[in-house]
């Protein structure tokens, strides 16, 4: 048998059975051209071929199909936000029913910080009473008869690259995508409320503050009537849609060479508003259909440490490997400790910990602790002197819906003691900065990952994975640019780097070359070599 695919999509096919051995021979392949013999010849151009010695399936076909880098139809006709209130409106386009999708491509220029700011892509609300469809760079959200539901947050996107992202709700799951690949979902049900606002690009109705602005570059607007299936969303994801006036669900359809609906209901035309500018050039024009933050698995998922709660691994770390500039905490962890099956962690949970209790200095990267909010994840740096005298202004981030249960995060805690300032990143990206006034311990305290040194009563139940112990402040490029990657051990200011993939034992070895620094297990720890990470939110 055999199959012709087009742009990844099934075209004809002969499923007839008829076999065929393929013969060795002294025929050349020939681009262009039917042989030697044949005097059929091709004019155009041809990139990117590729013959396997093996048969590929449909989704292979699909995903391999898709335009990247600099085969991006469009560079020059993007809608360009650069401060609020920049955006589009295009008119009160309702969708009814128990079905909708959204997508965009776009790029930010901006950081999201989510616990404050949105990024509104596409939006037709202005609270959770009244959500007809609003899509995030990391989340989307509706309201039906049952009531207001988001999707669980996504990693974080980085600033200054294209991405596709889309909404589908299908009347029983909300799902999430990003580049095509699905990266979070929730089940729902009932009917899309409707509401008389106007459906807004980047930003939402009504000039809702800065808070709703998208910063960067959109393009590919598209809001459908219909559940499109990831094959469908994968197909056009950084190509123009073709006979959009045809397109079974399309209401509106927007490339910003002009403001029309390209759907052709001229009732849901653009008009522009504030700073915002069409028939720009996007910077950001190479798309790479990648899926989200990811562990490294050459290294850093040959394996975890298993904690249980009431157990720990005990570091011989000192101030003296703290610079007098400040320093940086990172690690990966995913817990499975939550109370009330609301996606709630439960308090106390400490991560990476230096605690004294006499005189109550104490650093904490971990969960609902001192003024840390219930169900966030924080950092928390203490100064020198009596109790009374703390300076534990912490930073904390909580992710919209709260944590997911056996799901991969990556956090990092920066304190900087020239600048005065404590800062924490989540995936990558900083969602917190406070200012912290107190200067560095000036003798040493107890280290531990997983518990408390004084309480063992509160640890940490989950796994945890590439532990780096920095003395220096990191800058947030550096921290973006190698969340996610696995590190030589031999990186400036890197002081200690666990990569937890020990097969048994209780030292856990510092990859640095200062085996002084290797940490020890309490003997009910487990490891767990044969764990493997695939995609982490």
């Amino acid at each position: 048998m055999w199959k012709l695919y087009v742009n990844g999509v099934l075209e004809n096919q002969d499923l007839s059975g008829t076999k065929f051995i393929l013969q060795d021979g002294t025929s050349k392949i020939v681009f262009g051209k039917k042989g030697e013999s044949f005097g059929d010849w091709y004019k155009g151009k041809m990139d990117e071929v590729r013959i396997y010695n093996r048969v590929l399936n449909q989704q292979e076909i699909s995903i391999l199909s898709q335009q990247t880098g600099a085969c991006m139809t469009n560079c020059s006709n993007w809608l360009k936000t650069p401060s609020y209130p920049a955006s589009i409106s295009v008119g009160d386009l309702d969708v009814i029913g128990n079905k909708v999708t959204v997508e965009a491509l776009y790029s930010s220029s901006s950081a999201i910080t989510p616990t404050i700011q949105f990024g509104k892509l596409v939006s037709k609300h202005t609270g959770p009473g009244d959500v007809n469809y609003s899509l995030m760079p990391f989340t989307c959200e509706i309201t039906t008869t049952n009531g207001y539901i988001n999707t669980p947050p996504a990693c974080m996107p980085v600033l200054d690259k294209l991405y596709h992202v889309a909404m589908v709700y299908d009347g029983a799951i909300l799902k999430f995508y990003r580049n095509g690949f699905l990266l979070s979902s929730v089940p729902w049900t009932g009917n899309l409320v409707n509401n008389d606002l106007l459906t807004t690009i980047a930003s939402g109705p009504n000039n809702p503050g800065p808070a709703y602005q998208q910063q960067g570059y959109l393009n590919e607007v598209r809001i459908w009537n219909v559940a499109r299936n990831q094959t469908e969303l994968r197909n056009y994801m950084n190509t123009s849609l073709p006979n959009p006036t045809t397109q079974t669900g399309l209401l509106g359809y927007y490339t910003f060479d002009n403001l029309l609906n390209k759907q052709g209901n001229a009732a849901y035309n653009g008009t522009l508003n504030g700073a915002a500018t069409i028939n720009n050039t996007t910077p950001n024009c190479s798309y790479v259909a990648d899926s989200c933050g990811v562990m490294p698995t050459t290294q850093g998922c040959q394996g975890v440490i298993d904690l249980h709660g009431n157990n720990c691994v005990k570091l011989p770390l000192s101030q003296a490997y703290y610079a007098n500039t400040g320093f940086t905490w990172e690690t990966w962890f995913n817990s499975n400790w939550y109370e009330n099956n609301d996606n709630t962690l439960r308090l106390g949970q400490s991560l990476i910990i230096s605690e004294d209790a006499t005189l109550c200095e104490d650093i904490q990267l971990g969960f609902g602790w001192q003024n840390i909010p219930r169900n966030a994840v924080g950092f928390v740096v203490d100064g020198t002197g009596q109790c009374n005298a703390r300076d534990n202004n912490p930073v904390f981030y909580r992710p919209p819906g709260g944590f997911i249960p056996n799901t991969w995060y990556h956090v990092a805690g920066v304190r900087n003691y020239t600048t005065n300032q404590t800062q924490l990143y989540f995936n990558g990206q900083l969602v917190d900065t406070k200012t912290n006034t107190r200067q560095a311990f000036n003798r040493n305290i107890l280290t531990r990952l997983g518990t408390y040194v004084v309480s063992g009563d509160s640890g940490f139940v989950g796994k945890m994975d590439e532990i780096r112990i920095w003395n220096k402040p990191r800058t947030a490029a550096e921290i973006l640019a190698n969340y996610n990657k696995c590190l030589v051990g031999n990186e400036a200011n890197l002081v200690a780097y666990y990569r937890a993939n020990e097969n048994s034992g209780i030292i856990l070895n510092n990859a640095v070359n200062n085996p002084i620094l290797n940490g020890t297990l309490d003997p009910t720890v487990v490891r767990n070599n044969t764990f493997k990470c695939t995609t982490c939110k």
